[in-house]
């Protein structure tokens, strides 16, 4: 039950008070067309215009320092001193009463029943017609009801007329009508502002929490991203460790324990990897590089990268095709459509798996289906959650690790790119991506790289990490494969090297990004290209995964390779340099 004599918060009589002062003009706007009407029909009565003219002038002197009132206030906009001006209105409000009041008292002619009849009228009107607009606070609808009121009521119960006497009784029923209003009007228009506010304040709140929440995704992605580099660091080492042992084991038991040891360290790096990309992927730490090309070339190579491992499992890989250039980053997409492939050859046991693809408005759908197993309705959204594995409820490490497809749906918000999933079980599933057509060639598109032959005996290569279990595992496995190596610890160490020692120009440079004394191995390929006065092809290794070190790497025409790095990754970039 509402309380219409509760004295409301301070934040809503503040409220009030402005609303009080935004509605008053057109208010005005009415008092000075109902005092020009009562002037207009009495200046002809027997009313003497001096008095007259003198009631006029009040009003209007009145209205004059009203809307000067209302205009200071709107200028200056108080906020602590809001609810005095309120009260200040009021007052003014109960002088307009007055004078209205004054009229019947001093003027009026009892006798003209027509003249009281329109002056009651036009009064009752202005009553009225004020009950919306001053009763947001209620002193000053009611001191403008009481004065201007009262006053007619005394004039017709006193005089003794009984037609006089009714409308004297008529007026105190209407004005106790207008009070009771006046106050429900007021506490519906409170009730109004108090919901108004809790909602501003449950919108904070929800807003705060939300960045609180985005904020700790942020912060934690961001601490991923960071610290990649000192998680990657001692994995990076174990792989380049195990690289080197391959070469020095012989026996096939020595060579079975390597093996584990190497698919256990894969895993983890894969494990690593993913939890990072995702961490990425949050952070927006991505770079999208969109460009034209045609999809089915895309497509071909993802069917020959998987059609060896289709086969091993007795299935078929049709690619249909897709004629189409599309506008997206070719890396990111096929990446998605891996993830795809992959999953239908993991969760299929027969039959085979179509690549198709269908036109729409301005987009291609991508459609992977499958004859496998396929996904209920009620774990068709789960599987795009981390973690989350059908079938694994042992998390068996061999069935993958449960984040592909939360990255999946990451790259494809990433890219705008809308990814669905039909699927009934014992029939198979299909998986789409949509992705914008485009109508022409990007002639400056980049092309892939094709396969090389890993030889790199006798390369020259000058290798700088501050870290020592790294350099001597890397040292080990190069080598292992006969490359002669120029190891350092800073870009001052290999500097100081190659001025004491008649070095040969390297064939490649290797460097960790981040070094001892806040350096990094973009400023070490720098000072040694500087050194011998040319371009030498470089690696930067890096567990950092931010994109402002692309950018870097591209001032020195440096790869990038993220740790950890396998040995047949760095096998393949080191002879790739070589072939050039």
């Amino acid at each position: 039950m509402k309380s219409y004599l509760a004295r409301p918060p301070e934040n809503v009589r503040i409220e009030q008070v402005n609303a009080l002062f935004k509605q008053s003009p057109f208010l005005f706007l009415g008092l000075l067309s109902a005092i020009l009407i009562i002037v207009f029909y009495f200046w002809d009565s027997s009313i003497s215009h001096r008095g007259l003219l003198f009631w006029l002038f009040a009003n209007l002197s009145l209205l004059g320092l009203r809307v000067i009132m209302i205009r200071r206030f709107h200028r200056i906009k108080p906020k602590k001193t809001a609810v005095k001006w309120g009260y200040l209105f009021s007052f003014s409000a109960m002088l307009s009463g007055m004078l209205w009041g004054s009229f019947p008292v001093f003027l009026l002619d009892t006798g003209d029943l027509s003249g009281v009849f329109l002056f009651t009228t036009i009064l009752t009107g202005t009553v009225a017609g004020s009950l919306v607009p001053m009763s947001v606070f209620i002193p000053a609808h009611q001191m403008y009801t009481i004065f201007s009121l009262v006053p007619l009521i005394y004039v017709s119960l006193n005089d003794g007329q009984p037609v006089l006497t009714s409308i004297g009784i008529i007026l105190i029923i209407y004005l106790g009508v207008m009070l009771v209003f006046s106050l429900i009007s007021n506490a519906n228009v409170r009730e109004s502002i108090q919901l108004r506010f809790e909602n501003l304040d449950l919108l904070e709140e929800f807003r705060h929490q939300k960045q609180l929440a985005d904020r700790a995704n942020l912060d934690k992605s961001r601490f991923l991203a960071a610290t990649s580099h000192d998680l990657r660091q001692p994995l990076h080492a174990l792989d380049l460790y195990l690289g080197a042992l391959k070469g020095l084991l012989t026996t096939d038991e020595q060579r079975e324990l390597l093996n584990r040891a190497i698919s256990s360290s894969h895993s983890l790096g894969e494990l690593l990897n993913a939890l990072l990309d995702i961490s990425r992927l949050d952070a927006q730490q991505v770079d999208i590089n969109r460009t034209t090309f045609a999809l089915h070339e895309l497509l071909s190579d993802l069917v020959s990268e998987f059609q060896p491992l289709a086969h091993n499992r007795g299935l078929r890989i049709r690619l249909q095709d897709c004629a189409f250039f599309v506008k997206s980053d070719p890396v990111l997409l096929a990446r998605i459509i891996r993830n795809f492939l992959s999953n239908a050859v993991k969760y299929s046991d027969t039959g085979e798996i179509v690549i198709f693809c269908e036109p729409e408005a301005e987009s291609v759908r991508i459609n992977v289906s499958d004859q496998g197993r396929g996904i209920s309705l009620a774990e068709q959204e789960n599987i795009f959650s981390e973690f989350y594995q059908l079938e694994n409820p042992e998390r068996d490490r061999s069935k993958g690790l449960g984040l592909g497809l939360a990255s999946v749906r990451r790259m494809a918000d990433l890219l705008d790119h809308p990814v669905e999933v039909q699927s009934e079980p014992g029939k198979g599933s299909c998986f789409s991506v949509r992705i914008p057509v485009s109508e022409y060639i990007d002639q400056h598109s980049d092309g892939v790289d094709m396969p090389v032959s890993a030889s790199v005996e006798g390369m020259f290569i000058i290798c700088v990490d501050d870290e020592k279990e790294v350099r001597d595992a890397l040292r080990a496995l190069l080598r292992g494969w006969d490359c002669e190596v120029l190891m350092a610890d800073s870009e001052q160490g290999v500097l100081d090297e190659l001025a004491a020692s008649d070095y040969p120009q390297p064939d490649a440079i290797i460097s960790d990004y981040r070094l001892r004394d806040n350096r990094s191995g973009i400023e070490v390929i720098a000072a040694i290209n500087r050194f011998f006065d040319t371009q030498i092809p470089a690696i930067i290794m890096t567990g950092d995964t931010g994109p402002e070190i692309r950018q870097q790497a591209q001032t020195v025409k440096a790869r990038l390779m993220f740790k950890p790095v396998s040995p047949e990754n760095l096998l393949t970039a080191l002879a790739s340099m070589n072939r050039g």
